[in-house]
C-alpha cells in the first residue's frame, strides 16, 4: 500500500508548493536507483508544472483533496497552451 494516492495533496519535505497527486507508479526508474515514484502537478502563478518525486521526498498536506488526471486535461479543464487559470470565472 501506498503512503500517498491519487488526489492527495502533497508538499516537498523541504518546502516548496502544494501538490495534487495524480498518479503512483511502484517501480519508477530514477536515474539513481528503481523506487516508488509520485507524479504531481502544480500550479504556480497560473502556469502547470508536473514532476515526478521520491515518494519519500513528499510530505502529506490533505489527503483525498486534490484534482484529478482529468481536472487538468479533461475537456472542461480550461488548459490553454500550458495553463491553466484558475481565475476564470467561468472554471467549473
Amino acid at each position: 500500500m501506498h503512503l500517498v494516492t491519487e488526489r492527495d495533496i502533497v508538499r516537498l519535505a523541504i518546502g516548496g508548493p502544494d501538490m495534487s497527486v495524480v498518479s503512483v507508479v511502484d517501480d519508477y526508474p530514477f536515474p539513481e536507483h528503481v523506487g516508488t515514484g509520485v507524479l504531481c502537478f502544480s500550479e504556480v502563478e497560473n502556469f502547470l508544472y508536473e514532476q515526478v518525486y521520491p515518494a519519500g521526498v513528499l510530505e502529506m498536506v490533505a489527503r483525498g483533496a486534490g484534482l484529478r488526471f482529468a481536472d487538468y486535461f479533461g475537456p472542461d479543464s480550461r488548459m490553454r497552451n500550458g495553463e491553466r487559470r484558475r481565475s476564470d470565472p467561468d472554471l467549473k
